[in-house]
């Protein structure tokens, strides 16, 4: 009786032994993900996802907003803007916007215009033209700027996006990031 007891102790402990390794190797972590691609992967998967729980953010009539501009071609190449938009016709918007060239720095521009906006639950994509008067330029301080901003909901009253546009005849290049709230 002592023998089975101990042949059977000893398998046992034979069982847990070999067996412990593989449960060790089976409950390690898991490997880090591998990087999802570059930043503009980032961007594009940030925009395409839409949150449904956002989608009343752009039924407010307004947007504050202020953003970095990166101005191609201009005489001040960095921008802080401050704009604010109102739909007054459903999705036609009045627009006006100031530059300026840092924290203490002088007007760069002002401009002022009309959006064109669709909404696709929580981005809105907005087409615009502004006429506008560069204070700093020396050559064709007066402007057109037509482009296309796109903002992504946040919070159900606050906003973040991108915007490209054109001004000409100077043919400058503009670059934005935006951060804003809608009223």
């Amino acid at each position: 009786m002592k023998t089975k007891i101990a042949i059977t102790l000893a398998l046992s402990l034979a069982t847990l032994a070999l067996t412990a390794p593989a449960q060790t190797l089976t409950n390690a972590p898991a490997a880090p993900p591998a990087s999802s691609g570059t930043f503009f992967d980032s961007v594009t998967g940030y925009f395409s996802g839409f949150n449904p729980e956002l989608a009343g953010t752009f039924t407010n009539r307004g947007q504050f907003w202020t953003s970095m501009d990166s101005i191609q071609g201009g005489s001040n190449p960095l921008a802080n803007s401050i704009g604010m938009s109102y739909d007054v016709l459903g999705k036609l918007s009045l627009e006006g916007v100031f530059r300026n060239s840092g924290a203490a720095g002088a007007v760069v521009d002002a401009q002022g215009g009309l959006g064109l906006s669709f909404v696709v639950t929580d981005v809105k994509l907005t087409a615009y033209v502004d006429g506008g008067y560069g204070f700093a330029e020396t050559k064709d301080p007066a402007y057109g700027e037509i482009g296309v901003r796109v903002l992504k909901a946040l919070t159900p009253h606050t906003f973040a996006g991108v915007g490209i546009a054109a001004q000409m005849p100077a043919n400058r290049q503009v670059l934005s990031a935006f951060v804003g709230f809608t009223f």
